[in-house]
């Protein structure tokens, strides 16, 4: 288990029992720097503005790199997420995320 403690200012301190230090040592020693190639195929995301479409955020979403979870993240994006909350209609603007070119 390991759980996060506010440190000074923006700092954020990781505090663990002895049982997840492994676990977070495995970890960190899985990191490590970008090679040529992953540079060349790094793709960053962007986020733009489009009309809602007829099919919703579904749609929209299939034509983002989010993947399966890609519809629930732009309604978050667009705080369009809590129960009751107002859904944009077809034609209204909208963030969404895709590749930079």
């Amino acid at each position: 288990q390991a759980r996060v403690q506010p440190g000074a200012g923006a700092v954020l301190r990781v505090c663990t029992t002895a049982a997840a230090r492994p676990a977070l040592l495995a970890a960190e020693d899985s990191l490590r720097a970008l090679s040529a190639a992953d540079n060349a195929a790094a793709r960053p995301w962007v986020l733009r503005s489009a009309p809602m479409p007829a099919g919703g955020f579904e749609a929209l979403a299939r034509r983002t790199p989010l993947g399966e979870t890609g519809a629930a993240q732009l309604r978050l994006i667009n705080q369009a997420y809590a129960p009751g909350a107002a859904v944009p209609r077809v034609g209204q603007m909208v963030k969404v995320v895709d590749t930079a070119p």
